[in-house]
């Protein structure tokens, strides 16, 4: 049975964010095309300002939609919680023979799947619309610029493994943050719509951005002293982070859980 939710999820939020990716791919390759012919125009009269002003109100147009994308598919992930449960298809969703939690589980999975998916053509469209003309164009430009980053950043054949494991445990961190982030704003619109009839949307921002700001909080201090402890020690200070890092995301990821889940039992008994 929750496949079948996750399915319906799916294709419920699909007839929102399939266009938004449609019109931000097409837009972003438009910017791609001028700006490649823009190379040549402003190498002919040696001007890279002649670029700019060529590719500008494009290039505002393209980040303007890919903007409006990622917030959109947002909104629709939240909006379509919120409507399975506390508007009138929220009624009908009360008989279906399925478990609170597979319900919950239903919308964490699409609403994860849905804003990471979005997150990875936001960045296909700024690959697209600023590095591909640019590698099309004269791929020196791009070697040069990552040597110049590993100059400035003092890259060494020492320190690769350690950028290495950094940038990967980052990659990792993000994604479980991705998660936590899901379930916080699930929970924020259940705590506010379940105990509060009055000022919800008010609440919602309460609840999300009071949470964030006590987790970033403790998490600063926390790794601040651990950086303090193992100052002398790179390797040792970054895992101690780390795992200090991944214990905050998963605690705040279940209690999130745990609160919704005993909201929405609340919420399908009284109603």
């Amino acid at each position: 049975m929750l496949k079948r939710l996750i399915k319906y999820d799916m294709r419920a939020i699909s007839k929102i964010a399939l266009p938004m990716y449609l019109a931000s791919g097409i837009i972003n390759i438009l910017c791609c095309v001028v700006l490649y012919f823009s190379f040549g125009f402003a190498e002919e009269i040696e001007s890279v300002f002649s670029a700019i002003m060529l590719t500008g109100g494009l290039y505002f147009v393209g980040i303007l939609t890919i903007a409006v994308m990622l917030i959109v598919v947002v909104l629709a992930v939240e909006m379509r919680y919120y409507r399975a449960v506390f508007s009138d298809e929220g009624y009908l969703n009360m008989v279906i023979p399925v478990t609170r939690r597979q319900f919950l589980n239903s919308k964490i999975i699409s609403g994860v799947v849905w804003v990471l998916l979005s997150g990875l053509v936001a960045g296909a469209c700024v690959f697209v619309s600023v590095l591909l003309p640019t590698l099309l164009y004269d791929t020196s430009l791009i070697s040069e610029a990552v040597e110049m980053i590993k100059a400035d950043i003092g890259v060494t054949d020492f320190s690769v493994p350690f950028l290495l494991a950094t940038n990967l445990t980052g990659v990792l961190l993000s994604l479980l943050a991705l998660v936590k982030d899901v379930m916080l704003v699930i929970t924020a619109i259940t705590v506010s719509s379940v105990y509060f009839k009055r000022f919800r949307v008010l609440v919602f921002v309460a609840v999300y951005f009071g949470i964030v700001l006590v987790e970033e909080a403790f998490v600063t201090a926390v790794k601040s002293v651990a950086v303090s402890v193992a100052a002398d020690y790179v390797w040792a200070a970054f895992v101690l982070s780390t795992v200090l890092e991944l214990f905050v995301v998963a605690s705040t990821f279940f209690v999130g859980y745990f609160v919704s889940h005993h909201a929405l039992e609340k919420k399908f008994n009284l109603e």
